[in-house]
């Protein structure tokens, strides 16, 4: 067995935990955030998405409800809001949960990685370090093969 190796792959595996530590446990993480008042003004979501930094985590509200504006008249309204969680006493798992209110439903979507709320499901954050571990792994293999 041939030891000369093994630094490389102990830099690619520290890597790999690195990234997924910083990026999961403890620590903060950045978020967006619309839809909600700041200072007695609604931010808009279709304005600008405000970057926040230093939360807890981050939380997606997708809510649905039926209304009744006039006389014999309903329609359903769907508001999605953003936020960033900054204090939290309790941790709910990563992930989405679904409650029924007014003939309609609120569902809370949890996340705890840099910019996890945005309008797609991957951060460019987790992609790039992907590409990057994949091209590290890559040039090793080459690297091994050549030798």
């Amino acid at each position: 067995m041939n030891w000369t190796y093994f630094p490389w792959i102990g830099l690619f595996v520290g890597c790999a935990l690195f990234s997924v530590a910083e990026s999961t446990i403890g620590g903060t993480v950045n978020c967006f955030q619309c839809n909600v008042f700041n200072q007695g003004a609604r931010e808009f979501c279709a304005n600008a998405e405000r970057k926040m930094y230093n939360c807890s985590g981050c939380l997606k509200t997708h809510t649905r409800v039926y209304m009744h504006d006039q006389w014999l008249q309903y329609k359903y309204v769907t508001v999605t809001s953003k936020y960033c969680i900054q204090y939290m006493n309790f941790r709910r798992p990563e992930g989405c949960y679904v409650k029924s209110a007014d003939q309609g439903y609120i569902k809370q979507c949890y996340c705890y990685s840099h910019w996890c709320n945005a309008a797609s499901k991957n951060s460019n954050r987790t992609l790039a370090m992907t590409v990057v571990q994949v091209a590290f792994v890559a040039a090793l293999l080459s690297w091994i093969r050549g030798s």
